[in-house]
């Protein structure tokens, strides 16, 4: 990935020239940088095991919560609401998945609908507009060229690629979703470290969500609503295993950059969008040819 990564960005520098230019690569950042927070959460559940469906419509639904306390009560109490929210729902799908027992991904289907009809009927499926200056410095402000929305993203990739690789409960999540069984016998709490997990989840799309309300100006429930296929393809793209226990946060931060680079790159050579999904499904299924064959690779290991 990282091979290719390195030809589609020398391909489009010589086929577009404003491609590979200090301006465009720094607005690449804020343009994605939802997408990368919530591919994040991502990495770690699914390196756990786990999986959240209900990202895409906590992250509508942060977005609104958000841009509808903003308007009333400033944007500090904004930005409090949307992550106590997103929190909340987190904890809920965790204790669903491992307290009832419930398949994750039956679960977070379940309360993704849930959140979903709650949000058309707060809002009666009309967006909530916010004109807060102050609301929208994270989506229009910069850091010199930088968006901060960026910028916050660039920092949220490092602290969590330190926290995976260099910390117990990094380390706890490989452990379990490697072998869950091994991990419980071996004194690790599983049930708490899991439940974290979805709770962070929960915060990524809290964050994700008050970044798009803070681009657009408006929370709404419609927001971009294929944003979680986007994050599960950069994780896909990155190498995590869909089976558990292998993945790293670089390896989700290169999955970024090659989506990214891709739809920047389609976009300035005014090539079809469909042309690029066609690619971009490519792929994803050579991602995951890839980590069958070592899957395979990694079972017959361990069997000599």
């Amino acid at each position: 990935m990282v091979a290719l990564l390195v030809l589609i960005v020398l391909a489009l520098a010589v086929l577009s020239p404003s491609f590979f230019t200090g301006a465009n690569l720094a607005n690449l950042t804020g343009q994605w940088a939802a997408v990368g927070v919530l591919a994040i959460a991502a990495t770690y559940l699914i390196i756990a095991g786990g999986f959240d469906l209900s990202m895409g419509a906590t992250f509508a639904f942060c977005a609104v919560v958000a841009a509808g306390v903003g308007t009333q009560y400033g944007t500090i109490p904004a930005y409090g609401a949307a992550i106590a929210v997103g929190c909340v729902v987190g904890l809920v799908n965790g204790l669903i998945v491992r307290l009832g027992g419930i398949n994750p991904f039956v679960a977070t289907l379940g309360t993704s609908f849930i959140i979903t009809g709650i949000g058309f009927a707060i809002t009666n499926a009309q967006p909530f507009y916010i004109y807060d200056g102050s609301f929208q410095w994270l989506g229009s402000g910069r850091l010199w060229t930088i968006p901060y929305s960026g910028v916050l993203l660039l920092a949220l990739l490092v602290i969590a690629g330190l926290v995976l690789s260099k910390t117990v409960f990094g380390r706890s999540l490989y452990a379990i979703g490697g072998n869950e069984e091994a991990s419980r016998l071996a004194g690790l709490r599983v049930d708490r470290t899991l439940i974290t997990t979805y709770m962070i989840s929960g915060l990524a799309a809290a964050v994700a969500g008050i970044i798009s309300a803070s681009q657009l100006g408006a929370g709404q429930m419609t927001t971009d609503i294929s944003i979680l296929f986007d994050a599960l393809t950069v994780v896909i793209i990155g190498g995590t295993s869909l089976s558990g226990g292998v993945g790293a946060i670089w390896r989700t931060g290169i999955g970024l950059a090659i989506l990214a680079c891709l739809g920047n790159g389609f976009t300035q050579l005014n090539l079809s969008s469909h042309l690029q999904d066609i690619i971009t499904g490519l792929i994803v299924l050579a991602a995951l040819g890839l980590d069958r064959l070592l899957t395979t690779y990694r079972k017959r290991g361990m069997e000599v």
